[in-house]
């Protein structure tokens, strides 16, 4: 199993809404692939970034608002 070049690496269902994120490292840069599964993304309305290790607890928010644990920030 596996999914198309590019596609993001984590996809988060909840009951409010859905996330598609793409994970870096620290020096992580986003390939040609990955850009345009984000802008294609983007263009279709959804829920799209890239987290980076700085992200963490933005990320943490984010993961408990489309659980509909916690409004969004």
């Amino acid at each position: 199993l596996g999914s198309e070049p590019g596609f993001p690496d984590v996809v988060i269902v909840g009951r409010g809404g859905v996330l598609f994120r793409e994970l870096k490292g620290p020096r992580g840069r986003l390939s040609e692939a990955q850009r345009a599964w984000i802008d294609d993304l983007t263009a279709a309305g959804a829920d799209v970034d890239v987290w980076w290790p700085r992200d963490l607890e933005r990320a943490y928010d984010e993961i408990l608002a489309v659980a509909g644990v916690r409004e969004p920030a």
